[in-house]
């Protein structure tokens, strides 16, 4: 899920059921989105969500990542409605509001089968699944994607072409992100991936010959989502398949850079907010916890949360456990985005529906 800030009456929302729970009559489509508001007294008075339910894109594996192109990609109007998804290919697809339709304009994975300008015999659909991707926006041309075949693959937007692809894990890549922040230029060759191996991993695109493994899980359990803080590099936050702890790296710390905290229950996402101090978790208890890495010197708890209407746990539940975590299979918060204009959550539930709640830090 990707959300883009239009104005002050809606945003647009690109989702997917991100085969999370996807019943036998479903198929997995890349849907659109608005997110009305209403204000009172300069006060945030009422949410509508508005399902393009004309509005489809059907796609023949489950998509794993969407991603509005960011503004400083543009060479030109800025409103143009361009998302990146990820699949069995990377996609570039554009979305017209008036007319709801989605047109495929670039699909970057078949630039790995070119054979000098015609294309190999493939047989279609064959593609190893892509599991994420990242822009690159320090020089706003390029995009790296993560895939199942243990690579990842550099692509130049602007020519339309591989920079270059490498090996970068024993097993599949499950995510990927650039070191983007404070626009460093040396910044543009870095990145990190998260795998299947248990293993967090730093990346030169200037010195491919190796990499730096800075974490790896005590159980060899995969990595399945990482995010680096958008304003100092060196914090990075990682989870495991099944854990109940997100782990927080600090990579200016040498001898101690590691630190776990519990929230309880399965994480199923995070997220670093803007302002590089806080971050959000989601679990699959339905509830969203809101750290502060200040607060967290003296206090390893969340400074607040958010409990969906499902949610049955008070304070003393959610700290002390007090009561049975259930592990329901498919139950979560996934894909968490924060829009510091509105103060808004927006995530899916565990049924892929998009949900929008107010959150002030």
């Amino acid at each position: 899920m990707d959300v883009l800030y239009c104005n002050s009456d809606y945003n647009l929302v690109a989702k997917c059921n991100y085969n999370i729970s996807i019943k036998n009559n479903q198929s997995d489509a890349l849907q659109m989105a608005k997110v009305r508001k209403d204000y009172f007294d300069g006060q945030l008075d009422q949410l509508e969500i508005h399902e393009e339910n004309n509005t489809s894109k059907n796609c023949n594996l489950p998509l794993t990542n969407i991603g509005f192109l960011p503004t400083s990609f543009y060479r030109s109007d800025p409103l143009n409605r361009l998302l990146v998804t990820s699949s069995d290919a990377l996609q570039l697809i554009h979305y017209n509001e008036e007319s709801q339709e989605f047109t495929d304009l670039l699909n970057f994975t078949m630039l790995k089968y070119k054979n000098g300008n015609k294309l190999e015999k493939i047989v279609p659909n064959s593609f190893p699944p892509i599991t994420s991707f990242d822009f690159n926006t320090t020089n706003n041309t390029d995009i790296i994607q993560s895939c199942i075949d243990t690579t990842c693959t550099v692509f130049d937007l602007t020519k339309q072409k591989i920079k270059t692809q490498l090996i970068a894990h024993d097993d599949l890549v499950l995510d990927v992100k650039y070191l983007n922040n404070n626009n460093t230029k040396k910044n543009a060759e870095l990145f990190m991936t998260s795998g299947n191996d248990g293993s967090l991993r730093l990346f030169d695109l200037r010195t491919l010959d190796h990499s730096s493994i800075l974490y790896e899980d005590a159980h060899k359990r995969p990595l399945l989502n990482l995010d680096v803080n958008p304003l100092d590099s060196n914090k990075i936050l990682c989870f495991a398949r099944g854990s109940k702890n997100i782990t927080y790296i600090d990579l200016r710390y040498e001898k101690s850079p590691l630190k776990e905290f519990s929230i309880k229950s399965n994480i199923t996402s995070c997220l670093w907010l803007n302002n590089g101090l806080d971050f959000l978790t989601g679990d699959n208890n339905n509830v969203v916890a809101h750290w502060n890495i200040n607060s967290l010197k003296s206090c390893e708890t969340p400074s607040n949360w958010f409990k969906d209407s499902m949610n049955t746990y008070d304070e003393s539940d959610y700290l002390q456990q007090t009561h049975q975590v259930v592990n329901s299979p498919g139950n979560g918060i996934y894909k968490l985005k924060y829009l510091k204009e509105d103060n808004l959550i927006h995530y899916l539930d565990f049924n892929s529906n998009l949900q929008v709640v107010p959150f002030r830090l």
